[in-house]
């Protein structure tokens, strides 16, 4: 049985002149112990089909649709009460910038501990900060004993970072979403993360989603990958897979823009235009518009969008003209 099971979920924003849909349609399964990436361009949906998750996207001005199962139960987004059980103890979350998740002005071993008091009825400060200091050793914080007395401001950026992954393990969450948690750490930093997060990920058989727009990131620690574009995923497959033959023109367009995948002489081939508004988007394929594919052979990618079908085992991708179609294109104009 899947840790966590996502159906058709819709997020959109109605604004007073418009309404804006953030997510469209998302739907995935994620297991115990297995990462789980979203890879996209700013603006495509990775970080509120995570919050949407967390119950951190509410309001007269939101429209949220869709199911979402955890470990079997299906979560009632209505129950505030029930909710709070789940977030930050069954489910926990590290956001994109400690600097300002982290409260400047109280020590970081009472914002740590805070997180355990809130779970754990009846339990004393002290039990907490000591659980507090537990966590930030495991988590690679130096004397930690001492650090907990110390403000946000006195921490590294990596440091910060390490905390906030200490605030969300403080209570052994089956389920952790890691929204971009390298942004703007220099790259040695990075790998420390990346490496931390596996490690914790071992020791508890814990599930993560991790939500970046680095390729680099994905190929380092996640097992699959749903690569997101204007509000839908686009492409779904194991890490691998999506590497070694990337189905949609999207994914395809993102590894061929990384310098890493490009030899030292080649110019890098980036994706031209911008990604659409969520307020404004195309009647047929989102993509169509950058797309050097669109409406080739006689495809409708103008006027109807394309829905997500399985390519092969375990691959899903969301285009009229599959790879292989794009292959054959290629050979007829060469033949010419």
């Amino acid at each position: 049985m899947s840790l966590l099971k996502v159906e058709n979920l819709d997020v959109s924003f109605v604004l007073s002149d418009s309404t804006v849909q953030a997510v469209n349609g998302v739907s995935f399964e994620l297991e115990r112990g297995r990462t789980l990436g979203f890879v996209g361009e700013s603006g495509s949906g990775k970080s509120v089909t995570a919050q949407a998750i967390m119950g951190l996207v509410a309001g007269e001005n939101v429209e949220l649709t869709g199911s979402v199962w955890f470990d079997g139960n299906a979560i009632d987004y209505e129950d505030e009460k029930s909710l709070r059980s789940i977030r930050g103890q069954e489910i926990a979350m590290v956001f994109q910038d400690p600097l300002s998740s982290l409260h400047p002005f109280y020590k970081v071993g009472d914002q740590i501990a805070e997180s355990y008091l809130v779970h754990h009825t009846g339990a004393k400060k002290a039990e907490a900060l000591e659980e507090a200091v537990k966590v930030m050793t495991e988590v690679g914080i130096p004397s930690p004993k001492t650090r907990i007395n110390d403000y946000p401001h006195q921490f590294s950026g990596g440091m910060r970072q390490r905390i906030m992954i200490a605030m969300a393990l403080i209570n052994r969450p089956k389920l952790l979403i890691a929204d971009e948690p390298t942004t703007a750490l220099d790259v040695t930093v990075q790998a420390q993360i990346l490496q931390l997060l596996k490690r914790l990920q071992k020791e508890n058989n814990m599930a993560i989603i991790l939500i970046t727009h680095d390729f680099g990131v994905v190929s380092e620690v996640c097992d699959d990958v749903i690569v997101m574009y204007a509000g839908k995923a686009v492409e779904t497959a194991s890490a691998d897979e999506i590497f070694k033959s990337p189905e949609h023109p999207y994914t395809k367009g993102l590894l061929d823009s990384l310098v890493g995948n490009q030899d030292m002489d080649s110019e890098l081939i980036p994706i031209p235009g911008t990604p659409p508004s969520a307020a404004d988007l195309p009647s047929g394929c989102s993509f169509a518009p950058r797309c050097t594919w669109a409406n080739k052979d006689g495809m409708p990618c103008d006027s109807k969008a394309p829905a997500l079908v399985e390519t092969s085992s375990h691959h899903s991708s969301a285009c009229f003209l599959p790879a292989s179609g794009r292959s054959k294109l290629l050979e007829r104009k060469s033949a010419k």
